[in-house]
Parts: C-alpha cells; structure tokens; sequence
C-alpha cells in the first residue's frame, strides 16, 4: 500500500512538472518614438505602443496597442527571426539575422525606403529593396546595425569588397605556411629528442 501511494504520488508530479508553463523571457528590449519593443526566447518580435500609423508592424491594428503582442511576418515559421528593431515617432525599421531590412509605418518623406504615392502608411513590414537599375532586388550589402528617428533612419553595412576573399585566401595561405613550418620544428626537435635518449641508453 506504501509502495502505491509513492507511485501515485510521483505520478502526480510528474504530471504537474509536464504542465508547468514556459516561462518567456527577452532576449533584448528596447524603445523609441511611442512604442516599445521585445525579442523573446521563442524567436517571436514583441511590440506594443502607438500604432496609428503601423509602426509597429501589426497588420490592421491602427489603434494603441497595450500589451506586447507578436508580429506574425516574424517568427520561426516563416524562417525570419529579427535582431534588432529601430524605433521612431511614426516608423520602424527591422534588422533580421540575415541582414535585411523591413519596414513599417509612415510612408511620407520616403522614411520606409518605398515610393508609395497612393499610400499614407502601411502596417506589415515589407522588405527594403534596391531600387537602381544596376542593384535590382533585395539590398546587395549585409545591413549589420540600423538606427531611426524623426522621419529618417540610417543603416551601417559590410560592403562587398571584391578584394575581400582574395586577401583573406592569401592570409589563410600564409598561415598554412607558418602551420608547416611549425609542425616541420616540432618533428626535427622530437627527432633530435629521441637522438639524445638514444644516445643516453647507449652510454
């Protein structure tokens, strides 16, 4: 009888430990203009704030936002997961892992980088793209840092340096270089090692 109240007792724990919920937690925090902003642990954007304008990217909901609510376009599902987010009074700007740019909020002033003449604000981020004909389609540099405020943004990138991959093959050669001749002491030192004990058992 002892041994079945223990068995039901542990079985009810572990019941319990399997319905604990999860506990989210933020990855990074930060805010800007009338909003905040919360990466969490289960790689959703949490943002909430003023959104009359979109800026917060949540389709349709230009209204205040009190809680912190998810941004559907950013998750695990549709494989874009967002690292930073820069906030201004009436747009945002999202950095994704990747390096790209998505943009939500106020169009006036070209602040979301689109040339949208019919349109006052748009509330899903859309993807920042280049618009010369020589660079065509999404922005050809990795965007490594973004800034916002006031009606414009600012962005830092890695320049694709076409001399980039030729200087870094000629410092991995060299270092292969170093490597062998390294590796070519070692082995004449252990040689010269194993002569003297040798040498020593002989005497």
């Amino acid at each position: 009888l002892l041994l079945l109240l223990l068995l039901c007792n542990r079985a009810e724990l572990e019941d319990e430990e399997e319905h604990v919920p999860q506990v989210l937690q933020a990855v990074s925090i930060g805010a800007g203009g009338a909003g905040s902003f919360a990466l969490g642990n289960d790689g959703h954007c949490y943002l909430w704030g003023c959104n009359f304008n979109g800026q917060l990217g949540l389709q349709g909901a230009h209204r205040d936002v009190p809680e912190p609510t998810p941004i559907p376009n950013f998750n695990d599902e549709t494989g874009i997961s967002i690292k930073l987010v820069a906030m201004a009074e009436d747009h945002s700007i999202f950095l994704s892992e990747t390096g790209n740019l998505y943009a939500s909020g106020k169009v006036k002033c070209g602040r979301l980088g689109y040339d949208e003449n019919n349109v006052d604000c748009i509330s899903q981020p859309r993807l920042i793209v280049e618009k010369s004909e020589a660079k065509r389609g999404v922005l050809s540099d990795i965007v490594t840092f973004v800034s916002a405020s006031g009606a414009h943004c600012v962005a830092l990138s890695v320049e694709d340096d076409p001399g980039f991959v030729h200087r870094l093959r000629r410092q991995v050669a060299e270092s292969d270089v170093l490597l062998a001749k390294e590796d070519a002491w070692k082995q004449e030192m252990e040689e010269k090692q194993r002569e003297a004990e040798a040498a020593r058992e002989q005497s």
